[in-house]
């Protein structure tokens, strides 16, 4: 802090927000944590749903510019202005990908967090974009390197990899640190998040077979429930409703 009242006002971090301070990593279940997703949601849903749609409809639309001109006859399928076009839609899609990934992550991490939400969040991503598109490129060329190994690795790797995105945001690493955090972070949970991922793709399922509308909810929810597993794998200003979680096994139950 500057103490000196003749010198220049101290400069506010030009960095993406910073998250709480790590602390211990605290219990979670799978079946407590969807609940207390699913409350959030209910609570804070007209920011969650209208932040959500909106942008998995734009990165949609962007990473399928080439196929929407083909179908409106602009260009020829498979001609080098339509493969040129598809790269480029590709990219685009990435980076604008990146952007609202940061911006989403840091509402869900404040809905996680019971702390004040606003819809205008979505569009705070720039400070942080070419990192999380960084962090996003190493993860993948990661996972994909493993599953050349046999498929078994790209797995093990992908779910070590599963909170680089939430350091990125929220302790503000680099790509490199985030995926060094996670992969410590996960060491002896990477079956409970696989069966996260698995009931993840169940909810995505469901919201699908409710007229897509349904992934308004669902989408939401499951982002939620990832968001406040990394708040209790990293210690990072975790909620937890200790009461809801069960004893340890071998301790004594209290009538």
């Amino acid at each position: 802090m500057n103490h000196d009242p003749y010198a220049a006002p101290d400069m506010p971090p030009t960095e993406g927000r910073q998250g709480p301070a790590e602390g211990e990593p605290q219990p979670w279940e799978i079946g407590e944590v969807m609940s207390l997703a699913w409350e959030r949601f209910q609570a804070h849903w007209p920011v969650l749903a209208f932040t959500y749609l909106p942008m998995n409809g734009v990165l949609f639309a962007l990473g399928h510019v080439g196929d929407i001109l083909v179908w409106r006859h602009v260009v020829r399928a498979n001609s080098p202005p339509s493969m040129a076009i598809d790269l480029a839609s590709v990219l685009a899609a990435l980076v604008a990908g990146a952007f609202f990934q940061v911006g989403f992550l840091r509402i869900v991490l404040d809905v996680a967090r019971d702390q004040p939400v606003r819809f205008w969040t979505l569009f705070s991503g720039g400070s942080q974009m070419w990192t999380m598109l960084a962090s996003n490129v190493l993860v993948g060329l990661a996972t994909f390197a493993g599953v050349l190994l046999l498929i078994v690795p790209g797995i093990i790797i992908a779910l070590g990899m599963a909170l680089a995105p939430y350091y990125v945001v929220d302790a503000g690493l680099g790509p490199v640190q985030a995926m060094k955090a996670s992969w410590a972070a996960t060491d002896g949970h990477r079956g409970d998040i696989l069966v996260l991922f698995l009931t993840g793709i169940g909810l995505t399922l469901l919201g699908l077979l409710m007229l897509v509308l349904g992934l308004a909810a669902t989408g939401p929810t499951f982002a939620l429930a990832q968001a406040i597993v990394f708040t209790r794998m990293s210690g990072r200003g975790a909620v937890v409703r200790y009461e809801s979680l069960a004893p340890p096994a071998g301790w004594p139950l209290i009538p």
